[in-house]
């Protein structure tokens, strides 16, 4: 006879904060990733206010990666420079993976 599986209690979802500032969940911004004031873009997945700053979390679609920034460094109207740069650095990021893969099946065929 199998085990059944214990039906264990989920936690209720953690209450996250829908909109600050009038930045929401889900918004697409570009912004000055903080520390190090690099430029960023990509939809927003979590809000976080403290005593003093106020977050927003987002999935970076230049790098690949979780970026945080603060809410005033959140571009409200993106330029046609900030647009351009965005968009030069992720093709420049493809070419580098590109080219990575192409050595890496250079390498096979010399085996």
């Amino acid at each position: 006879m199998t085990r059944r599986k214990k039906n264990k209690n989920k936690p209720d979802a953690i209450d996250k904060l829908q909109e600050l500032s009038g930045i929401a969940l889900g918004q697409f911004v570009y912004c000055h990733r903080y520390p190090d004031k690099l430029l960023a873009r990509g939809y927003i997945i979590n809000l976080y206010k403290t005593e003093s700053e106020e977050f927003a979390c987002l999935v970076d679609e230049i790098t690949g990666q979780y970026r945080i920034t603060l809410l005033e460094d959140i571009i409200a109207d993106p330029s046609r420079k900030h647009i351009v740069s965005a968009n030069l650095k992720i093709s420049s990021n493809i070419k580098k993976v590109e080219r990575a893969r192409e050595k890496k099946k250079e390498k096979k065929r010399k085996r």
